[in-house]
């Protein structure tokens, strides 16, 4: 029997480590919506701060003063600045030949050019940015990850 549903990464990483765990979790049945992530307070932070820095990289606009703001500063000199050429929250969909559509919703795309030190062969490359909060530097996800 085989039946087309969404996903991402995050949910292909789940199916990677453990089959069973993928389908107990990310599949109510054929043909829904994978179960949203649980709500949690680390969770919301991290949305309230993205929430912080989508309208910086939109327009400049710089973020206030609560927990998540002084949060989303820190970050602020790691990112492009704010103009033309950047993409930010957009879906992109690819259906796969097996009917299955994969999903991304990059935190941030930057379209600008690249300095030709970086370029790959094809003279093309864009930059994706993936916005982490985290409690602790241990936490934190290698540039591998």
């Amino acid at each position: 029997m085989t039946f087309s549903f969404r996903t991402r990464s995050s949910h292909v990483r789940v199916f990677e480590t453990c089959p069973r765990k993928w389908l107990l979790n990310e599949i109510d049945a054929p043909g829904r919506p994978a179960k949203p992530d649980p709500d949690t307070v680390a969770k919301k932070f991290g949305t309230d701060t993205h929430a912080i820095l989508d309208p910086w990289l939109r327009s400049g606009k710089l973020p206030g003063f609560s927990k998540e703001a002084r949060a989303a500063k820190r970050m602020i000199p790691l990112l492009p600045p704010p103009g033309a050429g950047l993409v930010v929250e957009k879906m992109f969909e690819r259906v796969l030949p097996d009917g299955t559509v994969y999903y991304s919703t990059p935190d941030l795309i930057d379209m600008r050019p690249v300095p030709l030190l970086v370029r790959g062969k094809n003279g093309r490359w864009i930059r994706l940015y993936d916005h982490k909060t985290t409690a602790a530097l241990k936490y934190a996800k290698t540039p591998d990850e």
